[in-house]
């Protein structure tokens, strides 16, 4: 079985000495091929040394890698209230972007991660940065509407955006972070998109409603 330390070095050669693509590919197969079959064979303490080691010598951690060796081992450890686990997850996320399809989202870690340490510096400076990301995309499509992940926000979403908007200032505040004028915008169309909905056929869009307010 190989340890996490050959894995390592073995992943950091093919990263820093393969360039081509279908040969990276191929040999990142091969080595996560060798790992044991089924759960992984590290222990979250080996996923936070490589995780570790890759980052200090700014090595990407590839979507295999993450999804066939990370994030199994994230997901077990946050079933188990593992804060660290959590972070690294939400690290991943702001990192790389990279995000899970079942339940472990954004929202569903960050809601998890508020219940059990919502104090904790590094995790609030990871909320903010999701977040505030997040937040800007829902106002992609002004002034056309707020969006809801791919579709647009229905009347019970838009209380929820503003519930995360209440959750998002206080983060703000606890990190002295400036986001003022994003959290009144915010607040502003998620209001208004919410007291839109019900009366939508009065106006000819989202964008007509918003003359008629002013």
């Amino acid at each position: 079985m190989i340890d996490k330390k050959d894995f390592l070095q073995t992943y950091i050669q093919i990263e820093s000495q393969v360039f081509v693509r279908a040969d990276k590919i191929k040999r990142h197969k091969s080595l996560i091929d060798s790992l044991s079959v089924g759960e992984s064979a590290f222990s979250f303490l080996d996923i936070v040394y490589i995780l570790n080691s890759l980052s200090e010598n700014n090595i990407t951690i590839s979507r295999p890698l993450a999804e066939r060796v990370v994030y199994p081992i994230l997901r077990k450890e946050t079933d188990a209230n593992n804060f660290d686990a959590i972070k690294l997850m939400l690290m991943l996320y702001t990192k790389y972007g990279y995000s899970e399809k079942d339940k472990y989202t954004e929202k569903y870690l960050l809601e998890l991660g508020f219940v059990i340490n919502p104090n904790d510096k590094e995790f609030l400076i990871l909320s903010e940065k999701l977040l505030s990301s997040y937040f800007e995309y829902t106002l992609h499509e002004l002034p056309h509407g707020i969006l809801y992940g791919a579709d647009g926000a229905t009347e019970a979403q838009c209380i929820e955006l503003l519930s995360l908007l209440d959750r998002y200032e206080i983060v703000c505040k606890n990190l002295q972070a400036e986001q003022k004028a994003l959290i009144d915008k915010c607040r502003y169309y998620y209001g208004a998109y919410k007291n839109y909905l019900p009366v939508y056929k009065e106006f000819c869009g989202f964008a007509d409603f918003l003359k008629e307010q002013r």
